[in-house]
């Protein structure tokens, strides 16, 4: 029995070890092709951000691994970044969790997005947080907090709350059909932030999901399949 128990604990540090260089070597991997621009594609025709709220050529997706808004932001200024789902668009959900602008935690239960949060592309922020960053490459990034908090939600509903799918595959979003049952969150579709940009460039945007850079065959947007809801993005310069 001894025996059995040391050769069980050895082969337990062994998987424990080889698990934690996969997650430094996937870390790495994935920090150097983004720092290089691998992943997020410049929009044409940039517009300079002003002090008039300047929209973004397009609706942010949170199915886009790094979305291009066709805004350009200069280092030292700063920037109030609005999104907005519109009128009539349900809300966010990661397959079969239904959350918002603010995204969510991974609470205590929730073992598949705990077990992830290793390949998180933002370890400290939650799942599905609005990040916005400069630059197609390099790694000036910046979680877009409310300036404002958000309307509480009601007592017991979580900000990650799973609902029911009919559709059962994880890569896919959630069916329309599902989706329409849930009700929308009142007060929590826009979401007011503010950054001072580091460095001058295009603006970018992702939510916070996972990212599995080591294996060739793996797409790096996988985690991003099954994401759905979109907003509307405008930009504008404040006074210093």
């Amino acid at each position: 029995m001894y025996s059995f128990g040391r050769k069980f604990g050895f082969a337990a540090i062994i998987v424990l070890a080889a698990v934690l260089i996969l997650i430094l070597v996937n870390r790495a991997v994935y920090g150097v092709a983004d720092e290089n621009g691998a992943y997020c594609k410049s929009a044409p025709g940039l517009r300079e951000v002003t002090d008039a709220e300047t929209p973004a050529q397009s609706k942010f997706s949170t199915a886009d691994f790094c979305w291009a808004s066709g805004l350009s932001v200069a280092r030292g200024s700063r920037y109030r970044v609005t999104l907005r789902i519109p009128e009539g668009e349900p809300d966010w959900f990661d397959y079969d969790v239904h959350t918002d602008v603010e995204g969510y935690p991974a609470e205590l239960g929730d073992y598949v997005h705990i077990v992830a949060t290793p390949i998180k592309r933002r370890w400290r922020a939650d799942w599905f947080k609005p990040i916005a960053r400069i630059g197609n490459g390099g790694s000036d990034e910046y979680v877009l907090d409310p300036v404002t908090p958000l309307p509480p939600l009601p007592a017991g509903v979580p900000r990650g709350q799973r609902v029911c799918v009919e559709q059962p595959d994880r890569f896919k979003p959630i069916d329309a059909e599902s989706a329409a049952r849930v009700k929308p969150r009142a007060g929590r579709r826009t979401l007011i932030a503010e950054i001072r940009a580091r460095s001058s460039g295009e603006l970018f945007l992702y939510v916070n999901d996972a990212a599995l850079a080591i294996f060739p065959s793996w797409p790096i947007d996988k985690f991003y399949w099954n994401n759905s809801g979109v907003a509307e993005v405008a930009v504008v310069r404040l006074p210093d």
